[in-house]
């Protein structure tokens, strides 16, 4: 499966999960999120794995989309920055222009559950997210997405941690170019 099409569903599951907290009193600042992610039933390798086994002119593609959809790199996994603007709306790392949209979101105290519906990729899938406390979270992902008429069904682990209050040069969804 091409990177192109897996990194929005990354992306939006990350950034879907926060939105579907539902909490306003996530802490606004730099989030690490990692990701255990198997595509069609085949364990990927994280993403720090898979871009250090890429030409570079690729590599700088794929840091140019996720910066461009709000997103950074550590060692470790993937980084979103939420403002603080953001976390007083409950608009966690979600962008405007995204062809992805949350529906369906019912809470049940700490857990969370969603549906996403995704028009470029196309694709469809159900989140549920388990908050431990304002700086922590984890969440379980299955989507269903097509890549020029095949299905494939991503089922996804993701724990996020609030890293830094500073997100340097992370820029929030939406606003990346701004």
């Amino acid at each position: 499966m091409k990177m192109k099409i897996l990194l929005p569903f990354l992306l939006l599951g990350a950034a879907g999960a926060l939105q579907a907290e539902g909490s306003n009193d996530i802490k606004p600042g730099l989030w690490e999120i990692r990701h255990k992610t198997a595509v069609d039933g085949q364990q990927l390798p994280d993403m720090n794995e898979m871009l250090a086994k890429v030409p570079p002119e690729m590599r700088g593609q794929v840091q140019a989309m996720m910066a461009k959809n709000g997103a950074g790199m550590t060692e470790k996994g993937v980084t979103i920055c939420i403002t603080p603007e953001q976390a007083s709306r409950q608009e966690y790392g979600t962008d405007p222009a995204s062809k992805c949209q949350v529906t369906d979101i019912r809470q049940d105290g700490n857990v969370t559950h969603m549906k996403m519906q995704c028009s470029d990729p196309k694709g469809e899938g159900e989140t549920t997210v388990t908050r431990q406390s304002r700086e922590a979270w984890s969440s379980v992902s299955r989507m269903t997405m097509d890549e020029n008429g095949t299905p494939h069904t991503m089922n996804s682990e993701a724990t996020a941690r609030w890293f830094a209050a500073d997100c340097g040069a992370v820029k929030p969804a939406g606003s990346a170019g701004k």
